[in-house]
């Protein structure tokens, strides 16, 4: 064997040279490798994006009651919830006054103030509506079921 600094370098026989078809193979299975693993790649991108965007839980309706509270000239007020098995118009009038932060005084059976206006003889008076139907005193103790729609006018 010869020194390295000796060493020579011989031509690779033509034989064991790779030929211009290698070329183009190796390329093309490159630039096919390179397509599969961008398509694999965005079909998972895809799916992903799918899978992660937020879609709410859907529930069963379980009814609601809805309780409008017209507080004549001055304006009008909504509040929504789900019913209690014991909620009556009272307890739903309380619960509103505190939640508004509005001064409520029953008497008996009936609404005597409520959000600074008061009923008066003669006057304007506070009315209790379920479902479109006026309610007669003593309304205060009826209880309201899911679906029903409570309207409280001063009028």
């Amino acid at each position: 064997m010869l020194p390295s600094d000796q060493m020579t370098f011989r031509p690779v026989p033509y034989w064991k040279q790779p030929s211009p078809w290698y070329w183009v193979i190796l390329g093309v299975v490159v630039i096919v490798f390179i397509v599969v693993v961008f398509s694999i790649n965005v079909q998972f991108a895809e799916e992903y994006a799918r899978l992660n965007t937020f879609t709410p839980i859907s529930r069963r309706d379980l009814g609601s009651v809805l309780v409008t509270i017209h507080f004549g000239d001055a304006g009008v007020r909504a509040f929504k919830g789900r019913p209690s098995p014991d909620l009556t118009i009272e307890s739903a009038l309380y619960q509103i006054a505190d939640v508004a932060g509005l001064p409520l005084r029953l008497t008996g059976n009936e609404v005597r103030s409520f959000g600074g206006l008061a009923s008066k003889k003669g006057g304007p008076q506070w009315n209790i509506y379920v479902n479109g139907e006026k309610m007669a005193p003593p309304s205060l103790g009826v209880s309201i079921q899911r679906n029903d729609k409570v309207t409280l006018k001063y009028e």
